[in-house]
């Protein structure tokens, strides 16, 4: 597992799982923190090489220079994965339909601007701007099943 928070303009993130496996990045809209994944990200980085991280302006990740958009979120989240090495991977983009902070569409739009994005909208009571954390017990079937809709290189 490694952790980095940089001094430049990009994206502070967590990197965990065998470095040689399939990448996964993780994304929660806009407004969150490699903590928002909760439990999830360690079950994946038994599969996966999982990247998760703050979004800019929170944790660790410089905030952007004016205010922050999908494209500039989309440009960070590219620059990450070129910083990384990682040519392609997929990029599951999480949101909640009652998240007023980071509204839905701002995770839809993020998904559209980054190569290999995936969007999953998660409904229901909790279904706000933790949903890590406000439904943990849920969160962590609700993405397995939606890998198991997209699947990916590896098996779950």
């Amino acid at each position: 597992m490694s952790t980095e928070r940089p001094a430049d303009n990009s994206l502070s993130y967590l990197e965990i799982g065998d470095s040689s496996a399939d990448p996964l990045v993780l994304v929660s809209g806009a407004g969150s923190t490699k903590e928002s994944w909760g439990e999830l990200a360690p079950a994946l980085a038994e599969h996966f090489r999982v990247i998760c991280f703050d979004c800019p302006g929170l944790g660790g990740s410089a905030p952007p220079a004016d205010r922050l958009d999908t494209a500039t979120l989309a440009d960070r989240i590219a620059a990450l994965l070129d910083d990384l090495g990682i040519t392609a991977a997929p990029v599951l983009v999480v949101a909640g339909e009652q998240d007023t902070l980071a509204p839905p569409r701002f995770g839809r739009q993020v998904s559209e601007l980054v190569a290999d994005g995936r969007f999953e909208l998660f409904t229901g009571p909790g279904s706000s701007h933790a949903l890590g954390l406000e439904r943990s017990a849920e969160f962590v079937p609700l993405v397995r099943d939606f890998l198991a809709r997209h699947p990916l290189p590896v098996a779950l």
